[in-house]
């Protein structure tokens, strides 16, 4: 005897919750490992760090020197003289004075604010100088997959841009730790642990970047506000792909977000703006967990083993988005959220007839309710999928 669509949703989700808890609990014991391991690399590193800042403050002191002399004329000036000899260094610096070090880094200063790449680079960028551009003018920054490394450090820095530059093999491709004014443009992030990693930062734009097949994390945010997140393309992430912990008032819109195992993951955040992205083909699309007032509006979200989770999440405003030809539309584990805009429209759902099978149309929307679970349902389920637009 064929099941019901009820029976078939009920087993879906006991499977799916199954799998989710198992999820959580592999990544519990993950997170208790590296911090064990943490702990013992520590035990050991420190003291070696200790020598190595000492001897880092002795070369310093002994090869400071103020930065070549510019041009009235406004040329550039090339700190990339061939065939000068250089003391090795383990990272490229761009200093406070403007200096670039070693003088053969693969690295031109075009004018005091603007840096341009001549060539592939081969070791860490740490920027210790506000207000300039870094082009990376289609070069790759290249790393070992040290552990910790990070292939472009702007932590600290105001007003920084990096643009049109690939990394590759790094733990954290861009780094950003009290960050603020900076920009992540049209370049792109692969085979790192983390593509970008932002935390304790404000008015970052991360936008027309590819960010794929990272191990761990496409975009990890934490405890960081007033961001913008736009027009990336993300894909193929086996973890969550897009990570924002304990963050408020960001905005996440226009990306396409697409074979990712979970594709953005909201933990303990509130008032994100997650807007007219395209989250397609993921195991899961988006899922809230201890979030409260966020907005999900404007989305595709189809062809997800499931479009939407929320677990003890409240009042989030998830309407006027497309849920089509997911296996499981959404999930819900004690979680009360807002499914319409309280007047006229909700959400377009694939499945609401199956559901509803009786259902007539009133104009735009039908005449019953899209039932999700007791604390949750669509008063204006849409007859027909909602045109995105720019927001």
């Amino acid at each position: 005897m064929k099941k019901s669509w009820k029976e078939r949703l009920r087993e879906r989700q006991i499977k799916y919750q199954r799998i989710l808890e198992s999820h959580r609990a592999r990544v519990e014991r993950r997170i208790v490992e590296q911090k064990s391991k943490i702990r013992k690399r520590l035990r050991i590193i420190m003291p070696l760090c200790l020598f190595a800042i000492i001897l880092v403050v002795i070369y310093s002191a002994g090869h400071y020197s103020k930065p070549p002399a510019t041009s009235n004329t406004g040329q550039e000036t090339n700190q990339n003289t061939q065939g000068e000899s250089t003391s090795f260094s383990p990272y490229i610096y761009i200093w406070p004075d403007g200096r670039i070090e070693p003088s053969n880094a693969p690295l031109l200063m075009v004018n005091n604010s603007y840096y341009k790449f001549t060539g592939n680079a081969s070791l860490p960028i740490i920027v210790l100088k506000d207000n300039i551009t870094i082009d990376g003018a289609g070069y790759y920054v290249v790393g070992t997959q040290t552990y910790g490394s990070r292939g472009i450090d702007i932590s600290y820095r105001k007003n920084v841009t990096v643009v049109n530059i690939k990394v590759i093999g790094f733990d954290y491709a861009i780094y950003m730790d009290q960050t603020s004014n900076s920009n992540v443009l049209e370049s792109e992030f692969t085979s790192n642990y983390c593509g970008v990693w932002i935390s304790r930062s404000s008015f970052i734009n991360i936008s027309s970047n590819r960010i794929y097949e990272n191990r761990g994390y496409a975009l990890w945010m934490k405890n960081s506000t007033n961001n913008i997140i736009s027009w990336n393309t993300i894909t193929r992430h086996s973890n969550y792909t897009i990570y924002i912990g304990y963050s408020s008032n960001n905005t996440i819109k226009h990306n396409t977000i697409a074979n990712n195992r979970l594709g953005l993951f909201l933990y303990s955040s509130t008032c994100n703006i997650i807007a007219c992205n395209n989250i397609t083909k993921n195991y899961e699309g988006v899922h809230l967990l201890y979030s409260s007032e966020n907005q999900i509006t404007f989305n595709d979200i189809v062809d997800n083993d499931v479009g939407v989770g929320s677990s003890e999440s409240r009042n989030n405003k998830v309407y006027y988005n497309n849920f089509i030809n997911n296996v499981v539309c959404v999930n819900i584990q004690n979680s009360t959220d807002i499914w319409d805009d309280g007047v006229s429209k909700g959400n377009y759902w694939s499945d609401y007839l199956d559901k509803n099978p009786n259902a007539e149309r009133l104009n735009e929307v039908w005449n019953t309710p899209y039932v999700i679970n007791e604390s949750n349902q669509d008063n204006y389920p849409l007859t027909a999928p909602i045109k995105t637009k720019i927001i």
